[in-house]
């Protein structure tokens, strides 16, 4: 009786590993599904061995009770090794090519603006694009964390912020004012009192084949042509570290901008 139990738990283990391998196919790809099986499968197998021979031994409860815990210790497992990857990932030192771009990144408050800023706009070169993200956390190790794109969001003394439009063909006009989120008209040149300037380069990393991310931002009052301020922060995307922050705590492109163009 007690090999039949052993081998109905171990049906069941093999048929919920199954469904946890579905779920893990959350982009549609299957290679979530063949890591699932790849590691799983192995460690049931093993388990059930354990189970079988104490079974063969007489202990059936026991037998029954490693056929029992294979899930929930292989989850166990699995949070062992996630803290592990992420505490080596934590400590271990930046790539030679992020410590010699940090040597240059930071912000850089030049001079503040000879009049109120009362309006934005946001610009990169036609054919680019502006970075994905506007917020990174990161902490005084350039470990990064959370990663967020959010729309500019300024005092009501702001009144209106341009952006670059980002479809292509736009030539007439290539640029949007937003007077409101989501309010928004086609323009065909910038008007606002300063702008934001955006440079995105990717440089080859040794042994890798993911890219080193560097972006250049500047503000500038586009009304007399004053440098207000610089900002450039770098990403290691493979290594999830970075540096280039603008607060203690991140590199948030809202708080550059707003102290340069004299809000804080």
């Amino acid at each position: 009786m007690a090999y039949i139990l052993v081998l109905i738990v171990v049906a069941f283990n093999c048929a919920a590993l199954f469904v946890l391998s579905l779920l893990a196919a959350g982009d549609g790809s299957a290679e979530g599904i063949h890591q699932v099986w790849r590691f799983g499968y192995p460690w049931v197998v093993v388990f059930a061995i354990i189970a079988l021979i104490q079974c063969i031994r007489g202990r059936r409860a026991i037998a029954i009770a490693i056929a029992s815990a294979t899930l929930p210790a292989g989850y166990v497992a699995l949070l062992v090794g996630i803290v592990v990857v992420f505490s080596f990932n934590w400590l271990k030192p930046n790539a030679p090519e992020l410590e010699v771009a940090c040597k240059s990144a930071g912000p850089r408050y030049l001079q503040r603006p000879a009049a109120v800023v009362e309006s934005i706009a946001y610009d990169w070169e036609p054919g680019t694009y502006q970075p994905q993200v506007n917020y990174i956390a990161m902490n005084k190790r350039g470990n990064v964390g959370v990663r967020q794109y959010t729309f500019p969001r300024f005092p009501k003394s702001i009144k209106f912020i341009e952006k670059r439009c980002c479809a292509p063909s736009a030539l007439t006009f290539p640029y949007e004012r937003y007077t409101e989120p989501g309010e928004r008209i086609r323009i065909p040149e910038l008007t606002a009192d300063a702008v934001v300037t955006y440079k995105v380069t990717h440089a080859p990393m040794a042994g890798s084949a993911y890219k080193l991310e560097t972006v250049d931002m500047a503000v500038t009052d586009r009304r007399d042509g004053r440098a207000l301020a610089t900002l450039r922060y770098v990403i290691d995307e493979h290594g999830r570290r970075g540096c280039g922050a603008v607060t203690e705590r991140a590199m948030d492109e809202q708080a550059f901008v707003r102290r340069a163009i004299g809000l804080d």
